[in-house]
C-alpha cells in the first residue's frame, strides 16, 4: 500500500519541505499505521540529511495522507533510530 507523507524541516537557515510516497509494509501498517508512516518519514529525513552532507534537520511537522499528524512520533524515531536495523528492514538503502 502506498501512502503520501509531507515533511516540514528546518536546517537553521530556512524551512524545507520534503515528500515521500513509500509503499508501506501492509502487515505493520495494519497493526500501527501511525508508527509505520513515522518510520518511513524519519527514513526520508535521514536520507535528506545525508544528501546534504549530514546537516542536522529540525523536524517541524509531519503529516501522512493529508491529515494524520505524526510529528511527535517522528521526533521519537530519532531516539530509537538504528541504521543497521533500518537497512535490514529496508526502510533505508
Amino acid at each position: 500500500m502506498q501512502i503520501h507523507i509531507d515533511i516540514h524541516v528546518n536546517d537553521g537557515l530556512g524551512g524545507m519541505l520534503f515528500f515521500a510516497n513509500p509503499h508501506v509494509k501492509m502487515a505493520y501498517f495494519k497493526v500501527d499505521p501511525d508508527r509505520e508512516a513515522a518510520k518511513w518519514a524519519y527514513a526520508r529525513i535521514y536520507e535528506a540529511s545525508m544528501e546534504m552532507g549530514g546537516r542536522s534537520l529540525e523536524i517541524e511537522k509531519v503529516f501522512y495522507n493529508g491529515d494524520h499528524n505524526i510529528t511527535e512520533l517522528v521526533k521519537e524515531m530519532q531516539d530509537s533510530f538504528d541504521l543497521q536495523e533500518w537497512r535490514r528492514e529496508r526502510y533505508l538503502k
